[in-house]
């Protein structure tokens, strides 16, 4: 019963980190200018040739710290 309870938490653990890590991502693709910088990873973003599509991108994997947080406007100007 050991032994089993063993299996079924490394099969677990293995199948909640394969999914995690290999799941792929849904992006859209497109062209476009950067028109404000919110914050150290986040920007606003217009469509090319549309004139009131703007779409909000925040940088995936980048921990930056908010406006109001030590550092947040350095990080802000840096991006």
């Amino acid at each position: 019963m050991k032994n089993i309870m063993r299996l079924l938490r490394a099969t677990f653990l293995y199948l909640l980190l394969f999914c995690g890590f290999c799941a792929p991502a849904l992006a859209e693709e497109f062209i476009g200018k950067i028109t404000t910088v919110l914050d150290g990873d986040t920007v606003l973003v217009v469509r090319e040739g549309a004139q009131q599509a703007f779409m909000t991108v925040r940088l995936a994997e980048i921990d930056a710290p908010e406006k109001d947080q030590a550092y947040g406007m350095a990080s802000r100007q840096s991006l």
